[in-house]
């Protein structure tokens, strides 16, 4: 995020310089979420094919929007 912030802050388009908005707890539990999917999925194809295809499939339609 530090990087980011410098990088944006030093960019200048017709004199403006951007600004980075992210929120750092946002993209924790964004990324906190992707880590509990993919362990989920990663056991439920141990577990049980028909479960990963249907975990697939939702994670598939999900990114879809």
């Amino acid at each position: 995020m530090r990087k980011r912030r410098y990088f944006y802050g030093n960019t200048l388009l017709n004199d403006t310089v951007f600004e980075y908005l992210a929120d750092p707890m946002a993209l924790f539990k964004g990324w906190l979420l992707a880590a509990v999917l993919f362990v989920l999925y990663s056991v439920g194809t141990n577990v049980n094919p028909l479960l990963a295809g249907t975990l697939g499939t939702f994670f598939f339609l999900a990114m879809r929007g």
